[in-house]
């Protein structure tokens, strides 16, 4: 099952660092989920950060930072009990 409503909120860049926030729906299942990303001269998507499912109930609006200067992709995973990921979410693209 993918993550839906994935959606990014408050693009914020300074000191060359660029800060967001990250929102989206929960899966059935997951024990954490995994936020992909991949930047302009990478040649395929590296975990940018985990996030448990404790820490979303907590804040369902998710504060992420990357280095500034380059277009990013990014999408969200669900992972389960087994290691497992679940489908994509739909990718984000943005310039920071």
């Amino acid at each position: 099952t993918s993550p839906t409503g994935f959606v990014m909120q408050e693009l914020h860049i300074e000191n060359k660092t660029a800060s967001f926030l990250l929102n989206f729906d929960d899966v059935e299942g997951a024990v954490k989920y995994r936020v992909y990303r991949k930047g302009s001269v990478d040649f395929q998507f590296f975990p940018l950060r985990e996030v448990t499912v404790e820490e979303k109930k907590n804040s369902p609006v998710l504060p992420f930072t990357i280095p500034a200067a380059d277009v990013y992709l990014i999408y969200v995973v669900a992972v389960f009990a087994d290691g497992s990921e679940g489908v994509p979410s739909r990718t984000i693209e943005f310039r920071a």
